[in-house]
């Protein structure tokens, strides 16, 4: 995949665009003296938002694996608060079923090339610390590495270095989840959790936090999925202990290794897809670390949902993941 001449002439600054570029022996073209190398980061930014790469791989994608990050750091010092990282990679068709199906970390990290994204979070240290799973934080799904740091092809280089939000990098798809104290106040619910979508500057839509009255006696919670507009597309359900026919109960661990969250159309019964925590098994994510943000997730979308409706599915879904299950070493109290 290849930028135009044109587009890459918009990169640099006014006035220093060269009327011809030397070439030299090799046959590539030569730097003219007084024109600043373009990062290439710059590069990667162009070729992502120009061509919709997120609503791409998404549309073509019938589901999608996320393993997070495991920071040893975190297992060994309580006091370490490290930024959440995902890799995603797209989940096989003949794994989409509705059907309950345990995927072990080897065969999770098997999917994850190809990958399809790298999800970076966003957010200060002291917020992360002092406000642990209600932190204000963004998301973002950035285009992983391949063929030498840029897209398109070749060997998978197995995502963006380092920590944290790249430098120089705009994100594919970005998410932002403000700071809100929530309360149950009588039969409603006061500063509901929410998460928005972007598509750069644009709204793509929200999850966000629903309540009801029978949530005080029955253990189960529901998000809402949101368009642009604000008009609901799906619900997320989430059944704790003993609800939905004790489906997840004691669920993701070994005694019950997925925790299923159905996704329904807006005011129906009928699953359409699902987001799914899987144990990752008996192994240091799954034994040393448990309950500590380890998570490894499958995202079965529905069948008819455009590439913007998945997108907004997993606002959902990281919404979730820090409100049930996002908890480190110096929350176990």
């Amino acid at each position: 995949m290849k930028a135009s001449s044109s587009a890459r002439e918009s990169l640099l600054p006014p006035g220093d665009v060269p009327t011809a570029v030397p070439v030299v022996a090799s046959g590539v073209p030569a730097v003219p003296t007084g024109v600043p190398v373009q990062p290439q980061a710059m590069y990667r930014e162009q070729v992502h938002t120009a061509d919709g790469y997120w609503a791409q791989t998404l549309g073509a994608s019938p589901g999608l694996v996320l393993r997070e990050r495991l920071y040893l750091s975190q297992i060994c010092c309580a006091a370490c608060e490290k930024k959440t990282s995902y890799t995603v990679g797209a989940l096989p068709a003949h794994n989409a079923g509705l059907e309950k199906q345990w995927l072990n970390d080897e065969t999770m990290v098997a999917m994850l090339t190809p990958g399809a994204f790298e999800v970076r979070e966003e957010s200060g240290c002291c917020c992360r610390y002092c406000l642990h799973q209600s932190r204000e934080l963004k998301l973002g799904y950035f285009a992983p590495r391949v063929g030498g740091g840029q897209p398109g092809g070749g060997v998978w280089e197995g995502g963006l270095a380092g920590f944290g939000w790249p430098e120089g990098e705009i994100p594919a798809l970005w998410l932002e989840r403000p700071f809100k104290c929530t309360l149950c106040c009588c039969c409603c619910l006061l500063n509901p959790q929410e998460m928005s979508l972007y598509d750069g500057q644009e709204v793509l839509g929200k999850a966000l936090m629903e309540w009801d009255c029978c949530m005080v006696c029955w253990p189960y919670r529901r998000y809402g999925v949101l368009d642009a507009a604000g008009a609901k597309e799906y619900d997320v359900h989430v059944p704790l202990a003993c609800a939905d026919g004790c489906r997840n109960c004691c669920a993701p661990t070994c005694f019950n290794r997925v925790l299923t969250m159905p996704i329904t159309a807006a005011g129906d019964a009928a699953q359409l897809g699902s987001l799914e925590n899987h144990w990752p098994g008996c192994n240091c994510r799954g034994l040393c670390a448990a309950g500590m943000a380890n998570n490894n997730y499958v995202v079965k979308f529905p069948q008819a949902a455009s590439a913007a409706q998945k997108a907004r599915l997993l606002s959902a879904l990281h919404l979730i993941d820090f409100n049930f299950f996002e908890r480190r070493a110096n929350q176990q109290n």
